[in-house]
């Protein structure tokens, strides 16, 4: 895509179809290719398009403001169109690890928001039976196991009804509610040969 204006050049970059890389001369008509790049990374959209500056501006307080305002190289021109190619190739590939390292880091975001729902789940889980079980220890009348027993049932079915009800922490749910029915077992046995 080739626009000759700067404001040309920002519609190209916002438009649907945004371009990997942008080569921008400095002087031109209207809009400069510095005020260009301000507006590029004033704007969500188009921050992270890399620029490459390719111009007749040799100056070196040129290079230096290019690449202060954001550019990631600078070209003087004349150019060796394969020193240019050579280039513009190194900034692709840049600009495709940065995407990955993105979705990555988004991806990571998103396992680690899975992880912590999965933990709390368990830590209610465990904190409900415990206190459920402390609650039916009855010395006294020697019902506790019976009353120990029922609360098990009631943790281990809402364990199963939390495997169901959040489809993607059915595993940790699953080991926690086949736990709780070990417990379970193990309760109903000491009360049957008490």
């Amino acid at each position: 895509l080739t626009a000759l204006t700067g404001e040309r050049a920002l519609q190209i970059a916002a438009g649907p179809d945004r371009p990997d890389l942008i080569l921008l001369d400095i002087m031109m008509p209207q809009m400069d290719g510095h005020e260009v790049l301000r507006w590029l990374r004033a704007d969500p959209a188009t921050a992270e398009i890399p620029v490459i500056f390719v111009t007749a501006m040799a100056q070196e307080t040129d290079e230096e403001t290019g690449l202060r305002l954001g550019a990631v190289d600078y070209i003087i021109k004349p150019i060796s169109p394969p020193i240019v190619l050579q280039r513009v190739r190194t900034q692709l590939e840049l600009k495709a690890a940065r995407d990955v390292l993105k979705d990555t880091n988004a991806w990571l975001e998103r396992e680690l928001a899975w992880r912590m729902r999965e933990n709390l789940l368990i830590q209610d889980l465990t904190i409900e039976a415990l206190a459920s079980l402390a609650e039916a220890h009855d010395i006294g009348t020697g019902l506790h196991w019976t009353c120990t027993g029922s609360v098990l049932v009631r943790c281990s079915c809402q364990a199963a009804f939390c495997s169901k009800a959040t489809g993607d922490l059915q595993p940790k749910a699953e080991y926690w509610r086949r736990g709780l029915q070990k417990l379970l077992m193990y309760f109903v046995a000491r009360q049957w040969f008490a």
